[in-house]
């Protein structure tokens, strides 16, 4: 899923912890691989917001590092599984050395173990010559993969950092993306985002509330979080027949399928580089699924391999998301460059950060 935070919440601490750069390069902001020294942000993070992908649950956080730790490492020495990974990515605010926001890639969203669910949106026309009738039905069906694609998710930027002219969620977002180009190998050859489905006046999901709660009699919040350890309950207790959306109350069949609008503008991210409606929503809280080919999002597929050349860049100059993975693990920068042939001017401070040395190689992605 992707969300974003609703404003008026506290600020966070700052963390322990050595980024292992200087602090007075001028660089505020850094993108990079979160390490288990950032449990407590991220544990504050997710009080904000209790999602599958970000739980309100220390223990489950700490297995979500753990897990992208290990994935970070295995990739760098080709022994790692793709169907394991996941990769966990953190905005950090360098002042404080505390994360601001993170992004999140499932290597492989539906295995043998893990089934990647949806509800399929089909379609059922039915008529009649006495009466004079006839209906263009939406119809819900239960589906699985066992064989998924990579999913986009677990976005999550901290109210103080939105509508900036910084973009940082789109930073946030593009860093995954900048990410996959480095390593196409390790991902699908589909990617997947779901997006945020709207809630009541009083948080709770409307779709969740009049199906999946009569179904297995839990809170939408027990279910979200029983299915990141064990799906098997879905098979057991979701029906394998087709649901009539006309059967739900009107207020559900308005808001399912339909972005919350705090989604809206990832929603407009997203389909400008080049993913569109699946037909499908989340079994769950009835959000759409988006997709796409892996090789058709413009910013893969736009993103140039550079070598690193330090010199003077204007502020004002073309701003692109830079990444370098050295001795610090993978990092990144939405910085002013100049893209040559063969080569990106980059300010010597940017360099610094990155941990890129003159003629290092950088992936530079375009932020449209």
């Amino acid at each position: 899923m992707v969300f974003y935070l609703e404003p008026g919440l506290a600020r966070f601490g700052a963390r322990k912890g050595n980024t292992g750069v200087t602090m007075n390069s001028g660089i505020p902001y850094l993108l990079r691989e979160a390490g288990p020294e950032d449990l407590d942000a991220i544990e504050r993070l997710a009080e904000l917001l209790d999602t599958m992908n970000l739980p309100r649950d220390r223990r489950l956080l700490a297995a979500l590092l753990e897990r992208s730790v290990h994935s970070f490492r295995s990739f760098r020495a080709r022994a790692a599984d793709p169907a394991e990974e996941m990769y966990l990515f953190v905005l950090e605010d360098r002042a404080t050395g505390a994360p601001i926001g993170t992004s999140l890639i499932i290597a492989k969203h539906g295995t043998l173990a893990s089934p990647h669910f949806f509800m399929e949106i089909r379609t059922d026309d039915r008529s009649s010559k006495i009466p004079p009738r006839a209906f263009h039905h939406r119809v819900l069906r239960l589906g699985y993969s066992t064989d998924g694609p990579t999913e986009v998710g677990g976005l999550v930027l901290h109210p103080d950092h939105r509508r900036l002219a910084e973009a940082f969620g789109k930073q946030l977002s593009f860093v995954r993306f900048n990410f996959m180009a480095r390593h196409p190998e390790r991902f699908q050859k589909e990617v997947l985002a779901e997006l945020l489905s709207a809630l009541d006046e009083e948080g709770k999901n409307l779709f969740w509330e009049v199906y999946g709660r009569k179904l297995t009699g839990l809170s939408y919040r027990e279910a979200d979080r029983l299915s990141a350890v064990d799906k098997k309950f879905i098979l057991s207790l979701f029906p394998q027949v087709d649901l009539y959306v006309a059967l739900l109350p009107e207020n559900v069949q308005a808001v399912l399928g339909e972005v919350a609008p705090s989604a809206q503008g990832a929603q407009h991210l997203l389909m400008k580089i080049g993913f569109r409606p699946l037909n499908q929503i989340d079994p769950f809280d009835g959000g759409p699924y988006f997709g796409a080919p892996t090789g058709d999002v413009t910013i893969i597929r736009d993103t140039l391999w550079r070598v690193a050349a330090p010199g003077d860049v204007p502020g004002s100059g073309e701003r692109r998301l830079v990444s370098h993975e050295g001795p610090h693990g993978f990092r990144a920068l939405c910085t002013p460059v100049r893209v040559g042939p063969a080569e990106v001017v980059i300010a010597p401070e940017a360099c610094e950060v990155l941990g890129a040395g003159p003629g290092e190689r950088l992936a530079v992605t375009p932020m449209p």
